[in-house]
């Protein structure tokens, strides 16, 4: 069980919990559908020469190591999950992505708090403020 945080990513299932990687700001965090495959997004740790917001980030080693993807000095995605078709992101605006590098901007009538949906289909389930919603990875305007 992976944990991200304001001081990057820990594993909390050692006692203590064992830091995996650098020391970034995760904001946002996602699996993929991969195994060992993750997204994160946030803002570089104290140091860094990454670009701030991060944007979109992804390990294919379990945290070890980032590649930035896309969106570098521009998303900070608060909400983020993997769906079959993609990403789902919000970072002011809702975004979709097949692949993590192009973006499309989708209208959406809420401000998610969490996005939470699965590698195995394209509902997203979110929460915000004042209530959850249901919505499709390929129109998530709806509910």
């Amino acid at each position: 069980m992976l944990l991200a945080t304001h001081d990057g990513l820990f594993d909390i299932t050692k006692q203590p919990a064992a830091k995996i990687g650098a020391t970034d700001d995760l904001m946002g965090f996602a699996g993929g559908t991969d195994h060992g495959v993750l997204y994160a997004s946030g803002h570089p740790g104290e140091g860094s020469d990454l670009a701030n917001p991060l944007g979109l980030t992804r390990s294919t080693d379990a945290g070890k190591t980032w590649e930035q993807l896309s969106r570098q000095g521009e998303s900070d995605f608060h909400a983020l999950t993997a769906t079959k078709s993609g990403l789902v992101g919000f970072d002011d605006a809702m975004r979709t992505s097949p692949d993590g590098k192009t973006w499309k901007t989708v209208a959406a009538d809420f401000v998610p708090a969490i996005l939470a949906g699965t590698p195995t289909s394209d509902t997203v389930l979110a929460t915000t403020p004042q209530s959850a919603a249901q919505l499709t990875a390929a129109s998530p305007g709806t509910r």
